[in-house]
């Protein structure tokens, strides 16, 4: 399932988003601040991030910032209690995904985050299909495992029936036979 991360200074916020999206299966972490929930991104892979505006010390708009700079895709939604359309075009010129404001509608909101979290998925699916049809495919010089589009590094087989639900059998090419038998 998908991990999400929420960026709030208040806890009623933080509790009610966490409760609503584990509710629904999603893996929920939620921090205080936007310090804290950048050293997460630096560590951790998430999904999607909800991110309030207004913040002691770091505000959205800088998390925002910080984002681009570290280069992650992740889609972020700002939140806020203090809806503005500046503000709302500033989060947008910053890379902000989305733009909601409290309180929330908690179906809508369920709803945006799928709806996110789909396009996220039809996105991935699409760099990985353009990097299986241009023909690159990352392979360790030495094992020979194959790096997913997450950046994984896996066996062959695994890559394979990951895509294709294929089974393998493994055997000996008749080359490999002939010089099996020479060398012996």
């Amino acid at each position: 399932m998908s991990n999400i991360l929420i960026i709030d200074d208040d806890r009623d916020v933080r509790d009610v988003l966490a409760a609503l999206f584990s509710g629904e299966g999603f893996d929920v972490t939620a921090v205080p601040d936007g310090m804290s929930g950048l050293g997460l991104l630096r560590q951790c892979e998430f999904d999607i991030i909800f991110i309030d505006l207004v913040m002691p010390g770091m505000s959205g708009l800088d998390v925002l910032k910080e984002l681009t700079a570290i280069k992650t895709d992740v889609p972020a939604v700002i939140m806020t209690a203090f809806a503005a359309v500046n503000t709302a075009v500033n989060a947008m010129k910053l890379g902000a995904f989305d733009y909601v404001t409290k309180p929330f509608n908690l179906d809508a909101l369920l709803i945006m985050t799928k709806r996110i979290l789909t396009m996220r998925n039809v996105m991935r699916e699409n760099v990985m299909l353009k990097k299986q049809l241009s023909g690159l495919l990352p392979v360790c010089a030495w094992c020979r495992k194959i790096r997913d589009e997450k950046g994984r590094w896996k066996t062959i087989e695994d890559y394979i029936k990951e895509r294709d639900k294929v089974a393998f059998s493994h055997g000996i090419c008749p080359d490999c036979l002939k010089r099996t038998n020479a060398e012996t």
